[in-house]
């Protein structure tokens, strides 16, 4: 509805230019990373060429573009935010060891689809807090949106988020156990389970009871909250990740 359109919007805004510092704080630092310096070097200019230098240079600029488009484009340009959004998740694969495991035809569009499909799960979850202050019916219909396309995007978060971890791990299954690394995965998939499972709740109870007229919002708004929480965790353990994986078994 166009209330809750424009609203979207004014957040996507926000977050576009936060998005747009962050990527560019992230390209100064890996520099100073890579010369040996500190923080306060990133007002010095000999950072940012040896980080431009990297694959991080390009995924970077693909990024600020994207974000920028978010940042400018209005309520009524749908096409536009949606190109930049895919924009945005195509960076992902120009970067990073998860897009470059062998062989990087299939990593690499694994890495954007995973991205895309986690982009739109845990970014859809404040505007639906925001459909529940909308009039019943309003609301009823973004609810039941949201619910059937996510179904699509669970699918695809699934499949291309076990894509990667195959290539990355191959058949050394054990190294769950015995790295950092497997133990962050084993973390992550811990939490995006409980997504899973509030995910179930709402789709085959709450959501029919919305439908139904026998509870307005108030549990929904309850489960939404819990899954913004768990975004969070998620967030912050896959940040923390190894800069490599463990090596694959031969």
């Amino acid at each position: 509805p166009p209330p809750l359109a424009r609203q979207c919007v004014r957040l996507a805004r926000w977050f576009a230019a936060a998005g747009i510092l962050a990527a560019t704080a992230r390209l100064g630092l890996a520099g100073v990373e890579l010369g040996g310096g500190s923080v306060a070097d990133l007002l010095q200019a000999w950072p940012w060429p040896l980080a431009l230098d990297t694959s991080l240079g390009p995924a970077t600029a693909v990024a600020v573009l994207a974000l920028g488009l978010l940042l400018l484009l209005g309520p009524d340009a749908a096409f536009g935010r949606g190109s930049a959004a895919l924009l945005l998740a195509a960076s992902f694969p120009l970067t990073g060891h998860a897009a470059t495991a062998p062989p990087r035809w299939l990593a690499g569009p694994s890495l954007a689809l995973h991205v895309l499909a986690a982009a739109f799960w845990a970014g859809s979850l404040v505007p639906l807090l925001l459909a529940l202050g909308l009039e019943r019916d309003s609301a009823v219909a973004v609810v039941q949106r949201f619910s059937r396309v996510a179904m699509l995007a669970v699918l695809a978060l699934t499949l291309a988020g076990g894509m990667l971890t195959l290539l990355q791990l191959g058949c050394d299954w054990p190294a769950l156990s015995r790295t950092d690394w497997g133990w962050r995965l084993l973390a992550k998939l811990a939490l995006v389970g409980g997504l899973l499972a509030i995910a179930a709740v709402n789709r085959l109870w709450l959501t029919p009871a919305l439908v139904a007229g026998r509870m307005f919002g108030c549990r929904l708004r309850t489960t939404l909250a819990l899954d913004l929480l768990l975004v969070v965790g998620v967030l912050g353990v896959t940040a923390s990740f190894p800069l490599s994986p463990p090596p694959r078994a031969t």
